[in-house]
């Protein structure tokens, strides 16, 4: 992966603050850097990534903007509209610390209401249409896709296998409303980068 040399480029040119677009962007700058300042944006949690154990005991030169899925907002959506569906199903990486943390709010959104996750890991891009096909074997009643770096690259494979089994899907940013599934709850990413800007502009 090119992450740490990046990283370790911009280290060595003195940068004066690192920007982190992304879970794994973060999770090699906090591996990394020891006193640069480093904002990070488009990331679910940072706190699920390591950045601290709460919003006062973190590390003290990281600092951003969560931007976490609308999950128990989708559940409920589901509940009221769609009160068939019972079992989601949602493909997950377990090296991505922000997709377990979604999925674990997914699951914990879907007890709340009666409803279970039905969870298939992933490791690469490259695996998901296959993990998608198999998630659809077991039986779900829809795929409701947590957002992560994975499965948004391959987001077509998701919405094929969907369409095999004829089961609707679910997901969480505007690029996948655009891929073709029918129904998005996504935050307002542009928002998140002005109020990131905005962090920027106080350090």
């Amino acid at each position: 992966c090119a992450l740490p040399i990046l990283m370790d480029a911009a280290l060595s040119e003195n940068a004066d603050l690192i920007i982190a677009f992304s879970t794994p962007t973060l999770q090699v700058a906090l591996r990394k850097v020891e006193k640069t300042p480093v904002v990070y944006t488009y990331v679910a949690t940072g706190l699920a990534a390591g950045v601290g154990r709460s919003r006062t005991d973190h590390r003290k030169n990281f600092t951003g903007v969560d931007v976490m899925g609308a999950y128990p907002e989708m559940v409920a959506l589901i509940k009221t509209h769609f009160p068939k569906i019972r079992r989601l199903g949602t493909l997950y990486s377990p090296a991505e610390a922000n997709m377990i943390a979604a999925k674990d709010m997914l699951e914990e959104a879907a007890k709340k209401n009666g409803m279970e996750v039905i969870g298939m890991p992933v490791n690469a891009s490259t695996d998901v249409a296959d993990a998608a096909l198999a998630l659809t074997a077991k039986g779900v009643d829809a795929i409701v896709q947590v957002a992560g770096n994975i499965t948004a690259i391959s987001f077509g494979s998701i919405l094929q296998a969907a369409g095999k089994a004829k089961v609707p899907t679910f997901a969480f940013t505007k690029p996948q409303a655009l891929a073709g599934a029918p129904v998005t709850l996504a935050r307002d990413y542009e928002e998140s980068g002005k109020v990131t800007a905005a962090l920027i502009a106080r350090i």
